[in-house]
């Protein structure tokens, strides 16, 4: 009764709409949702929800009247018996959720309004005569969920306008004498256990007749043409048999000229009989036809399997859970041309020929999930396809070139739960209207995903790449670059903890990002500038849970002028900068749960926008004296929005107060105890403070000198390299091959001498075959490396290869470890300028030099002034754009040092696996010929990076 009043409703609201321009478009929207959800629940009145308006019936106080007493409630009231004294001006009533085991002769005699009437879930096992006499104007009957097995032949008698007749999930053995309900449109006897689908028992004459639901009654396994005699041909629209036992079909029991649905489904049919179907609705208006689970297997799917179809505008086709049917051909679907919808999920299908589609040229959405023995996407080529469903394929391992072309107008891709590890470069291309891609749950790492494969969909608004392989990002910055459209990405659950700071700025219009469950804690904390989220500023949601972040930089935030959501929850940060959410002006909440925050000061929540709430539950309070000011503040502001769940603020310490509330932690008594000391001890204090502090920083400026330099360097080399406008930087190609970084100890140099530096033919001299310099040698330099190769730097004879390549001469056979080639080679003691320009001179070289091998020992990771080559080598490899592991080999000499490396350069050590053995000649043999291998190793696509 309500569809007419929603329609008025939207109409006023929507004449506002358009009269004022005030709202958005999507209200509209969301209004018109509305009107149909409440128009569905005024067709389907299973369940009642009370209104704010309703109140206690005068009469009956178990139930719940409207202000107008037209509708009342009774539901989940334990009611044994139906209630007197109901309003007779009652129009809708609700007994569900109940205990009523029968209806009496006569219990809603005195209801003759009443239009809607829903029993749902009770006890009731039968239906006497005369169950509702008096309800002549009863339209809606709901008996779902009850017990029933028997109803009485008049138990309907006076529903002669009943419309609507819901009778699913009882225990009917037969259907019920419907001679009463002449004008039924809407019947429901599914989930039953009907032995026979007759609908004519008594005198039935259902000439208004539209839907019958017959499914799930698993004796049902036949159907007669003389079930449906009493029903007009004209008048049904849509049958559901699906999920019986069904094997029989009587020839035109299905000669229904207006039918448009009809759901087979799940049922035992051959293929014959299949055909004899189709031939008797081969005239009708069918639209929808569902097949899932029907299909015998074959191996082929039969070709002329819906030729008695031809001339039906079938619009949608279900397939799903077709079993051992295994390759689907160009011929399969060419009778159905008007199909617009096609569900092939959760079957068997291993291939699918590349035209099978090709026919059909109304068709938007295909859906492909689940299909366990599908290895290849097909090749669609259907320009109509507007979603594609390739979920859950588990064979699915790469996305080949070209695999989407054609596919030009498609919106939404999902390929969620695959196992794809490799995306070619050109696999998304012809996807230009694409606008949602979804990739998560397969195995897709970062050299998995070139740069450029997503710059083909420049309208992509969703992104998923979620629970991927994405552990360390190090070159591929423009991964992003091209999707200006960008809205939402979701990066979540990748592990990641190595990315470029610069990799988002592409995404000028991101709303909504999701970056939990990664590692980038450390990314985050050496990103000064705020580089990271630099750009965004129409990002509203941002997830940085679970991070492992600890110190969190001023700046991180600045651009973020839009945000409204930030979740920084589960991870180890213990306080956050005084204003660092300035920026954020619409910030409404942050969520700070789950971290390791003791203390707040004034400086910190202050300097939070006035309207931004802060969830900080979850935290080791230390109720002492640092908090007297954070639970003063508290007694004195009203917190109910500054501070979410503050009831659950527990503290951590005191040990008298630990796991108490924090609003328990009384700030007068603890004050008490944290006086200020005699003014001799404040001084002695101070004293002692700067003596304390002077000799800490003498030994951490010491301890640190190699980190300060290079940061003085960089300083230094961002000054010198401002170049004047229109200047354009000349590559000045490399002056050493090889930088080799090693030391501290005396048996690292002993190893860079007598095994590394006879296994290269060194080059020293300044010009090469071509006439072009090679290095920034001086004679000095050149007098002292002789000097030095004089001494023993190279290396004795000894058997091993000598300088020139050649045997030494106490070989007497072919030395198995192959020569490293013709380098240029840096080494420190032979190279190096020592004093005070000894520091530009290394990082010169590193800058200059094509690789840098890195000799690894536990001593060398402990060094500080190797802690500047290897931070500096990194840098340099970012700063020229190129793969770490091409321009970087790392050497270790003890067998845990690849552990003990920092994290980006982890994956170095386990590519190359360069571990020298000292006591294993074999593997001495391995590591020689695999670094001899990485030395002369180039990307094929190098030449792309620098492009």
């Amino acid at each position: 009764m309500y569809a007419a009043d929603n329609v008025i409703l939207v109409h006023r609201l929507s004449s506002q709409y358009v009269q004022h321009h005030m709202m958005h478009s999507k209200v509209l929207v969301i209004l018109l949702c509305t009107f149909f959800a409440l128009s569905c629940a005024a067709e389907r009145p299973d369940s009642f929800a009370t209104s704010p308006k309703d109140f206690p019936c005068p009469d009956v106080p178990v139930c719940t009247c409207s202000t107008n007493f037209k509708r009342v409630s009774c539901e989940h009231r334990n009611l044994f018996d139906i209630p007197s004294g109901i309003p007779n001006v009652a129009t809708e009533l609700y007994l569900g959720y109940n205990k009523l085991t029968k209806i009496r002769n006569g219990s809603f005699s005195t209801l003759n309004n009443l239009t809607q009437l829903s029993l749902l879930n009770n006890p009731i096992t039968n239906l006497e005569n005369l169950s509702f006499s008096g309800l002549k104007k009863l339209k809606y009957l709901t008996l779902r969920k009850n017990k029933l097995k028997t109803i009485s032949p008049d138990a309907f008698h006076d529903l002669g306008s009943l419309q609507k007749l819901f009778l699913t999930d009882n225990f009917l053995t037969a259907v019920p004498d419907l001679s009463s309900v002449p004008n039924l449109i809407y019947l429901t006897l599914d989930t039953n256990n009907l032995g026979s689908a007759n609908l004519c028992n008594g005198s039935a004459n259902l000439m208004k007749l539209s839907t019958i639901i017959l499914s799930n009654n698993a004796n049902l396994s036949r159907i007669g043409k003389e079930d449906f005699k009493c029903v007009s041909r004209l008048s049904v629209r849509s049958v559901d048999v699906s999920r019986c036992s069904l094997k029989e079909f009587e020839d035109g029991v299905f000669e229904f000229p207006h039918l448009q649905s009809l759901k087979l489904s799940y049922n035992d049919i051959s293929n014959d009989v299949l055909e004899g179907i189709f031939s008797s609705i081969a005239q009708s208006d069918l639209t929808s036809l569902d097949l899932s689970g029907v299909l015998q297997p074959s191996d082929i799917f039969p070709i002329d399997f819906f030729t008695n179809l031809s001339r039906v505008k079938l619009k949608h086709l279900s397939l799903s859970h077709t079993r051992g049917v295994n390759h689907i051909t160009n011929q399969t679907f060419k009778y159905l041309p008007f199909l617009e919808y096609l569900d092939l999920s959760n079957s068997e299908f291993m291939s699918i020929t590349d035209t099978s589609f090709s026919t059909m040229r109304n068709l938007s959405r295909i859906s492909l999930h689940h299909n366990r023995n599908l290895h290849l996407v097909p090749k669609f080529n259907v320009s109509t396809l507007l979603r594609l469903d390739l979920n859950d394929n588990g064979q699915i391992e790469t996305l080949s070139n070209g695999v989407f072309y054609g596919l030009s107008n498609l919106s939404n891709l999902f390929l969620q739960g695959c196992k794809i590890r490799t995306i070619e470069r050109r696999a998304f291309s012809g996807l230009e209207k694409l606008q949602k891609l979804v990739l998560s749950r397969n195995l897709i790492a970062s050299n998995g995903l070139p740069s450029k494969a997503l710059s083909a969909m420049q309208n992509l608004v969703s992104l998923d790449l979620s629970f991927n392989k994405f552990t360390t990002i190090s070159t591929e910055y423009n991964l992003f670059s091209g999707l200006t459209k960008l809205q939402w990405l979701d990066f979540s659950q990748n592990v990641c903890g190595n990315i470029s700071t610069r990799i988002f700025q592409p995404l000028v219009n991101l709303q909504t990002l999701n970056l939990a469950g990664n590692r980038l804690g450390r990314v985050i904390e050496t990103d000064i500038d705020g580089q990271l989220f630099r750009g965004l500023s129409k990002l509203r949601w941002l997830r940085l849970d679970n991070n492992e972040m600890r110190v969190m930089q001023h700046m991180m935030f600045s651009d973020l002028t839009s945000l409204q959501m930030l979740n920084l929850s589960n991870n180890y940060l213990s306080s956050w900068a005084p204003g660092i959410f300035n920026a954020s002006g619409k910030l409404s909440i942050v969520d700070f749960s789950s971290n390791k925050i003791s203390i707040v000061t004034e400086q910190e929540l202050l300097t939070v926008p006035a309207n931004t709430s802060l969830n900080l539950t979850d935290n080791p309070f230390a109720c002492y004296c640092d908090l007297i000011w954070f639970r003063r503040w508290i007694q004195a502001h009203n917190t109910s929005t500054k501070l979410a769940h503050l009831q659950s603020y527990i503290c951590n310490s005191p040990d008298q107060m630990a796991k108490k509330p924090l609003l328990e932690f009384n700030p007068d008594d603890i004050a008490k105890r944290c006086h200020l000391l005699p003014l001799m001890w404040i001084l002695l204090g101070a004293c002692s403070g700067v003596v304390a502090i002077m000799l800490f920083f003498g030994t951490m400026m010491y301890r640190y000198r190699w980190q300060l330099r290079l940061r003085l360097y960089y300083a230094q080399r961002r000054f010198r390299r401002r170049r004047p406008a229109g200047y354009i930087e000349v590559d000045e190609g490399y002056d050493y091959d090889i930088y080799v970084s090693y030391g501290p100890s005396d048996s690292d140099r002993e190893w860079v001498r007598t095994e590394l530096m006879p296994r290269f033919n060194l080059i020293t001299q300044d010009e090469n075959a071509d006439g072009h310099l090679q290095g920034a040698l001086n004679n000095d330099q050149l007098d002292e490396r002789g000097q030095i190769e004089q001494e023993g730097l190279t290396g004795e004879n000894d058997g091993r290869a000598a300088r020139d390549g050649l045997p030494g001469e106490n070989d007497s056979a072919e030395d198995p470890r192959p020569s490293l080639g013709e380098l240029r080679v840096f080494i420190e003691e032979a190279d190096a300028t020592f004093g005070f320009l000894e520091f530009d001179t290394l990082a010169e070289a590193i800058y200059k030099s094509k690789k840098i091998m890195l000799v690894v020992s536990d001593e060398y990771l402990h060094d500080g002034r190797r802690l500047f080559e290897r931070e500096w080598a990194i840098r340099s490899r970012f700063e020229k754009q190129l793969h770490l592991d091409d321009s970087i080999i790392v050497v270790c000499l003890e067998p845990d040092a690849d552990v003990k490396v920092p994290a980006v350069l982890l994956p170095i050590c386990r590519n190359q696996e360069l571990e020298w053995t000292k006591q294993d000649e074999a593997g001495q043999e391995l590591f020689w010929r695999k670094l001899a291998e990485v030395i002369q190793y180039r990307r094929d696509d190098d030449d792309l990076l620098a492009d």
